[in-house]
């Protein structure tokens, strides 16, 4: 999902595309009722829907532009939310039977190579190659996070049903906007007060059992 998501980038603003991707965890709360049999209470999915409403206050009250036009931006948002879906949705299954390093570990290795592949073939391999020592940090800085990120998503999603665990992904945007605001001079407004405590409160909503 993270190509789909950068390639979006591309046509609609980190906001739009923030919004887009985080919703997410409302695939997976429905797509868990078929596929898991796995469902939240009535306030869980109050609390999962009020979470996602926070994050559309969050990423608003940054006072971000809106796109003129969103096609195909949001097209490939909407795709990678829904392969980060299918892709919670099987890590579930999974830790039923297996350890989450080793789920973590098999995964990285095929997308690894997925990324080798379509960088050969779209000649960027070379680029990458040659990338400056700046940019060469920021791409190991990524690929560590994104390892620990996910050994620690699976690890949730053992102990958790996969809307439960899913609906901390909210958390994620959450952090980067207050980073923005700290480091990057964002304008913290009262919007951004009621979706930050909208997503909180959501997310204890959905633990609710």
């Amino acid at each position: 999902y993270p190509m789909l998501s950068y390639t979006a980038l591309a046509f609609i603003p980190p906001s739009t595309n923030a919004m887009l991707v985080n919703a997410a965890p409302l695939f997976v709360a429905f797509l868990s009722i078929f596929i898991l049999n796995e469902r939240l209470t009535g306030h869980g999915y109050f609390g999962l829907s009020a979470a996602f409403i926070g994050i559309v206050l969050l990423v608003q009250g940054l006072s971000i532009t809106t796109p003129s036009g969103v096609f195909p931006g949001a097209f490939l948002s909407i795709a990678g939310a829904l392969i980060t879906s299918f892709y919670s949705i099987i890590g579930r299954k999974l830790m039923k039977t297996h350890e989450p390093i080793l789920v973590s570990a098999i995964g990285a290795l095929f997308g690894t190579l997925i990324l080798t592949i379509i960088c050969t073939l779209t000649s960027r391999l070379n680029e990458l190659i040659w990338i400056n020592t700046t940019h060469l940090y920021l791409v190991v800085y990524w690929a560590v996070a994104q390892a620990f990120g996910s050994l620690l998503f699976f690890a949730a999603m053992r102990r958790l049903e996969a809307p439960r665990a899913s609906v901390f992904m909210f958390i994620s945007p959450l952090t980067a906007t207050i980073l923005s605001v700290l480091f990057l001079g964002e304008i913290m407004t009262i919007q951004f007060l009621a979706g930050s405590l909208l997503i909180i409160i959501g997310i204890t909503m959905t633990q609710k059992r």
